[in-house]
């Protein structure tokens, strides 16, 4: 994508999925193109469009990985930004981008979630819904993902990229 192009192809695609609403190609798309721009919450919103309209077939694990490392690094970052300041200093705005982070993460976990449920995910989905529960703190979940993700390269006899 071309740079500062961005938010006009975000635009195209808004009108886009406006007349072709049952298009999972176009949502793909667009789910590219709100990433490009860094809107996290749009991209989770296309890439669940996806998922439903092509019957939890269709998703792209890189495009999930560039959201989840996104999304740890936010996480990572608000982290270090509240250890910073006392507990009774903390800025609404910090709270704030917590709890949407949060919220993010939640939508992220749901989405990985739907895949692995319908038994259509890949080594790599297990590896990110592993990371996602990390991220939440849920390490029991975590764990059981990560040993998904090794028994799934067992029976399938692949080895890690």
């Amino acid at each position: 994508m071309i740079r500062g192009k961005s938010q006009v192809s975000v635009q195209s695609f808004r009108e886009a999925v406006k007349f072709k609403r049952n298009s999972w190609e176009v949502w793909e798309n667009y789910s590219k193109v709100a990433l490009d721009t860094g809107n996290i919450q749009l991209t989770l919103q296309a890439i669940k469009m996806v998922l439903n309209l092509s019957n939890n077939k269709r998703f792209n694990v890189d495009l999930l990985d560039k959201v989840m490392t996104t999304l740890e690094e936010q996480a990572t970052h608000l982290n270090d930004t509240q250890e910073a300041k006392s507990i009774s200093n903390t800025s609404d705005d910090s709270n704030k981008e917590t709890r949407q982070t949060s919220q993010l993460l939640d939508t992220i976990c749901h989405i990985l979630e739907q895949i692995v449920e319908t038994g259509a995910s890949v080594p790599e989905i297990w590896g990110l819904y592993a990371r996602c529960h990390k991220s939440k703190g849920n390490l029991k979940k975590c764990s059981k993902a990560l040993l998904s993700q090794v028994q799934y390269l067992q029976v399938h006899k692949l080895t890690p990229h």
